[in-house]
């Protein structure tokens, strides 16, 4: 679709609280009703994602939906639809394409990230809104005596809502570090360190490092934005 379509597909929203307020006739009123067992009958919409590109910015929906289309290299066609300002519909139409599209991002364009939700398709406008952002994190130096997963897992969910962890520790040339995939919350400041407290004992505290994280401030931790885009983008160096 053409980038200059979406003003028109950005009202949708507006256009529908709208009809909703109109003063409408009996016969207008007497819509089309549909039992719950009705609607419970209908074939399920499958393989429909809401997406919006974390971003106070505005890009052109066709260069997002042509750099999308290289990254996923689907084995079928995608429906890629907008619907509002950096808000879109998508749609595969097979498992593995609906697989990479969902389990594989983050999906990174111009350093911002599409966030993606399950849609099933039963309002214009998705209720649920994504925020989430999908990455491997990294948790450096934890001592050997807690690296195992019921800890590495409550480590990893002070960072976000955790998927997997790996148990396996890999090192590197800062010493060992664990694995584990979680979904961040767009409206939380990223946590670059996290911490352990043993009964008892002082205090652990461990870096958290983030692979292919989109752009993010320093300032605010949100990720979206530079500090330069954050207010006036004026921080002192000693407040970041």
């Amino acid at each position: 679709m053409a980038a200059g379509s979406s003003g028109v597909k950005k009202g949708e929203a507006a256009v529908e609280d709208l009809l909703r307020k109109l003063q409408l006739s009996d016969v207008e009123k007497e819509g089309v009703f549909l039992a719950r067992e009705e609607r419970g009958n209908l074939p399920e919409v499958k393989w429909m994602a809401a997406a919006k590109l974390l971003t106070i910015k505005s890009f052109s929906d066709e260069s997002l939906k042509r750099t999308m289309f290289a990254a996923w290299n689907t084995a079928k066609e995608v429906d890629f639809t907008p619907i509002g300002k950096n808000l879109y519909v998508v749609q595969a139409h097979c498992l593995g394409d609906w697989k990479r599209i969902m389990e594989e991002g983050p999906w990174l364009f111009r350093d911002c990230a599409l966030m993606l939700e399950k849609f099933d398709g039963s309002t214009t406008i998705p209720t649920v809104i994504p925020n989430k952002v999908q990455v491997w994190i990294q948790i450096h130096r934890i001592p050997h005596l807690y690296c195992i997963e019921s800890i590495l897992r409550q480590l990893a969910s002070r960072v976000g809502e955790v998927d997997r962890v790996e148990v396996k520790a890999i090192s590197s040339g800062d010493g060992e570090f664990h694995r584990a995939r979680v979904k961040l919350d767009a409206e939380r400041p990223l946590m670059k360190i996290v911490s352990l407290s043993p009964e008892g004992c002082e205090s652990l505290f461990m870096q958290v490092k983030f692979e292919k994280i989109p752009k993010f401030c320093d300032h605010c931790g949100l990720m979206g934005h530079v500090v330069l885009e954050c207010g006036t983008g004026e921080f002192r160096e000693e407040d970041l």
